[in-house]
Formats: C-alpha cells, sequence, structure tokens
C-alpha cells in the first residue's frame, strides 16, 4: 500500500460518520494504518542495511581494484625483467655456442701424439725394491 492510499483512507475514515459502525470501521482502519505503518518501517530499516551493505561491498571492490593495479603493476615489471633476462640468455647461448665451435677448432688442430718413451717394465720396479704384493695371484683369483 502507498502513501497515497493511506491518504485515501484516513480521509474515508474521517469523513465518516461517528456511528457504532463507524467506529469499528474507524478501528480496523487505525489497526490497518499501524500496520502498515510498521511495514514501512521494517522496510525503511531493511532498505538501510542493504544500502550499509552496498556502501562496504563498495569500499571492499575499491581496495579489490586498487590491489588488483598494484599486482599488474607488479606483473608487468616482472615480465619486463623476464624479457631482459631472456635476452641475456639469448646472448651466452649465442657466446657458448661460438666458444664451442672454437674450441672444437682448436682440438682437431692439436697434435695429440706426445714423444715421451714408454714406461719402464715390472722387472724394473721389483728390481728398484717396490713389492706390489701380488706375485701369489692368478687370474682365477678374481
Amino acid at each position: 500500500m502507498n502513501a497515497y492510499e493511506t491518504k485515501t483512507k484516513r480521509r474515508r475514515r474521517l469523513d465518516s460518520s461517528p456511528g457504532e459502525a463507524g467506529v469499528a470501521a474507524a478501528a480496523a482502519d487505525v489497526s490497518r494504518d499501524d500496520a502498515v505503518t510498521r511495514l514501512e518501517r521494517r522496510i525503511n530499516l531493511i532498505e538501510a542495511s542493504f544500502q550499509r551493505e552496498i556502501s562496504e561491498m563498495k569500499r571492499a571492490g575499491e581496495g579489490l581494484v586498487a590491489r588488483n593495479k598494484a599486482i599488474e603493476s607488479q606483473l608487468s615489471s616482472l615480465q619486463e625483467e623476464n624479457e631482459r633476462l631472456n635476452a641475456k640468455v639469448s646472448q651466452l647461448h649465442d657466446k657458448n655456442c661460438r666458444l664451442e665451435a672454437a674450441f672444437r677448432a682448436h682440438v682437431e688442430n692439436m697434435h695429440w701424439k706426445y714423444d715421451a718413451p714408454d714406461p719402464p717394465p715390472d722387472r724394473y720396479w721389483i728390481e728398484q725394491g717396490y713389492d706390489y704384493g701380488d706375485e701369489g695371484i692368478t687370474d682365477q683369483d678374481y
């Protein structure tokens, strides 16, 4: 029931004759008016509660937006750092490939033959007094 209907009922109540039926009708109108008033108060309280919740949600949303911007900024700086590191890795990879190629060329150009004499035979060491302690060991012992 809106405010216009409430005013109309009040006017009817005031315009009616004060008979017994009129008093009962007026009492019914008053109780209805009280019920309407209570419902309007309750609706106003609920609306106020919703407005508070909406305000709280807006504040929370603003906080989340600010946090999101900070995270996006951090993400942007991390992406830039990642790009710099990827470029550096690429440079190091190229340098590594060049060094490996130079090393292979150097190894291929080296002469790996040495003009060293063969090591002395075992009897030489035995004559020098070195004893390996394995004269009695045969291949079957292994």
